[in-house]
């Protein structure tokens, strides 16, 4: 949860020194890309001269030429941005399977149904189903059906002569 929190806060700092490198840019008037040097030298100057004298100083004057002068030269939206969705990606929630993707996964690992190793032509059915008493009839022709009326709703004329009908039979 920790790496999540802290790759979020990456990507809204690289969101913001996208906002302020575009200011940057139009402030000096040109086009293209911002270094995180200049980004970092026209935000707070001050800490940037700090940072650069403590490390000099107190850890190795190497630290800071080659290795970080190299990654300031990036944009600081990338160098927030990259390590921010890798740690929101690293730490993401992981949902448990669901009982398909673990049903799946079962009918993946069984061995498939060996196929039968003895084929029966149709008498070799016949003979079988009367052994076990069940009819086997070969394919052909279906077996008859029977034809149903139609016993829907009745059309108006249909009703008019069975009307007509009726008062004949009572007179």
């Amino acid at each position: 949860m920790v790496g999540r929190l802290l790759g979020w806060l990456l990507i809204v700092a690289a969101l913001a020194t996208a906002a302020i490198e575009s200011a940057v840019l139009v402030l000096t008037e040109t086009a293209g890309t911002v270094s995180a040097y200049a980004t970092w030298d026209h935000v707070h100057p001050l800490s940037l001269r700090l940072v650069r004298a403590a490390l000099k100083q107190n850890v190795h004057p190497a630290l800071w030429d080659p290795v970080l002068v190299t990654l300031l030269r990036v944009p600081a939206w990338l160098l927030l941005g990259a390590p921010g969705i890798a740690l929101v990606w690293l730490f993401r929630r992981r949902t448990p399977p669901s009982r398909e993707d673990e049903l799946a996964a079962m009918m993946r690992s069984r061995p498939d149904p060996e196929p039968p190793e003895v084929y029966l032509n149709l008498d070799e059915l016949r003979a079988l189903a009367a052994k076990e008493d069940a009819p086997i009839e070969p394919p052909g022709e279906p077996p008859p059906h029977k034809v149903v009326p139609f016993a829907g709703p009745e059309l108006p004329e249909e009703r008019e002569g069975r009307e007509e009908r009726a008062t004949r039979e009572r007179d």
